[in-house]
């Protein structure tokens, strides 16, 4: 047994004396190595984790001071509407209304200036369907006046 065999086994372990049989120093050593791979393992982890930290947080103070900049440089005008093209109105007839609302037998539709009024009652399943119906017109405005039953 080497001199140098016997220092390491008296200075790690007591219960391993300068009279013990190799296999306990082997049996020692090979739990040193998985100690140390162990450690090894850690220390590339947290080497690992510094480094993605230092990616991520890389150049945001530089984002930090554009967006100040850029924030105290903008400044916001209206659009001008003097020239924008407003559709025409569509005008629903009494006749496209009457269609709209043919399958809905207690509901009376009238037609003012695009505007449409709905009357009369209709059951909670229906009323999804009228409306759907109605909207397909694009009126200018849907006054429900409607009574659920």
């Amino acid at each position: 047994m080497a001199e140098e065999d016997l220092g390491i086994q008296a200075a790690y372990s007591e219960e391993y004396s300068i009279h013990g049989n190799t296999e306990q120093i082997l049996i020692f050593f090979k739990n040193l190595l998985m100690a140390l791979r162990s450690i090894k393992g850690t220390v590339l982890l947290l080497i690992f984790s510094a480094g993605l930290l230092v990616i991520s947080c890389k150049g945001k103070e530089k984002n930090r001071e554009m967006d100040t900049t850029t924030n105290a440089d903008t400044t916001m005008t209206a659009p001008d509407t003097s020239t924008a093209v407003t559709p025409a109105p569509v005008t629903i007839t009494e006749a496209q209304l009457k269609d709209a609302t043919k399958d809905f037998p207690g509901v009376q539709a009238t037609v003012n200036n695009g505007e449409v009024t709905l009357t009369g009652s209709i059951s909670k399943e229906k009323l999804p369907r009228l409306m759907q119906s109605v909207q397909a017109l694009n009126p200018v405005k849907v006054n429900n006046n409607l009574t659920i039953k």
